[in-house]
């Protein structure tokens, strides 16, 4: 049995020299060059004591795959691994995709826990008391987290020793400046954070006071998968989302000039029709879900 290389510049290495890596780890398949490259330049980094590194893609072009690639290595280095994603939601999916066990959100390892209020108090008293139900009680919540944010968003007063030697945290192009700089400052100083994301998805919602943008500028990664492997699945949504991001459907400019009189432009980039108003779009909606049983899926270029 070949005996595997137990630090991450050897495996960056044979990355970038071609050497077969898929009956060393037991893969699915061999990994191409462009996710040879990216993981590549992920374990440099992190072998070279680098805080943040990122593995960038946008959707269908085998993120997941990769990340799986890169934990068998991490862990034939010996490393542990923790899974952080912004929401509940995307932590559980990430868990399924992975198969890492060890995960939270990235609230839970940032902030420290609720400061109860006296109007906290009361309102939990009122729901224990059956004198608001439970819809009532999340609306008050609601509200009392608004008009008091720091009931649930107390920074930790020391780093989070929970967390593992890697920090995998998925769906970074949800997380804004406040929350992203706060996670970081939440963790070890020893702690490496793989940023996980989709650099083409809309920007994060941010607070009033924060400046705008995703805090892992995905964006700005020097390496980012691009080949779309999932379209092969037939999913008509990935196939027009794939045609916008390459930037093939029609320009805006083109788009205005086309609007005055050049149909014939317009069917071209599978632009059906026309309309001047709500009634006309319904009317062509309901006429695209006839034509197809039922069975249709409208995508609006613009607003």
């Amino acid at each position: 049995m070949t005996e595997l290389p137990n630090n991450l510049r050897a495996w960056a290495q044979m990355l970038r020299d071609g050497t077969p890596i898929q009956p060393l780890l037991d893969l699915p398949f061999e990994p191409d060059g462009e996710k040879r490259e990216l993981l590549a330049i992920i374990l440099a980094d992190l072998a070279a004591g680098e805080k943040i590194t990122r593995l960038v893609g946008a959707a269908g072009t085998g993120k997941t795959t990769t990340l799986e690639f890169l934990l068998k290595i991490l862990r034939c280095c010996g490393l542990t691994t923790t899974l952080a994603a912004p929401t509940h939601m995307a932590l559980t999916r990430a868990k399924e995709a992975t198969g890492i066990e060890v995960g939270f959100t990235m609230h839970q390892i940032t902030y420290s826990g609720a400061q109860e209020s006296e109007e906290l108090e009361e309102l939990k008293q009122r729901l224990a008391d059956g004198l608001v139900t439970q819809e009532e009680f999340d609306a008050e919540l609601a509200v009392l987290i608004e008009n008091e944010p720091e009931l649930l968003f107390n920074r930790r007063d020391k780093p989070n020793d929970k967390v593992g030697r890697i920090v995998v945290a998925d769906e970074q192009s949800m997380v804004g400046q406040g929350l992203g700089a706060d996670f970081m400052e939440a963790l070890p100083e020893t702690t490496q954070v793989v940023a996980v994301g989709d650099h083409c998805q809309l920007p994060p919602v941010t607070r009033d006071d924060e400046e705008p943008g995703m805090y892992f500028d995905l964006e700005g990664a020097p390496v980012k998968l691009t080949t779309v492997y999932r379209q092969a699945e037939g999913s008509p949504i990935l196939g027009a989302a794939t045609e916008i991001r390459e930037r093939k459907v029609l320009p805006r400019k083109d788009f205005k000039d086309a609007k005055n009189g050049d149909t014939d432009l317009l069917r071209r980039h599978g632009i059906r029709a026309q309309w001047a108003d709500a009634d006309g779009i319904a009317k062509l909606f309901l006429a695209q879900m006839e034509r197809h049983n039922g069975d249709a899926i409208t995508v609006v270029g613009r607003h």
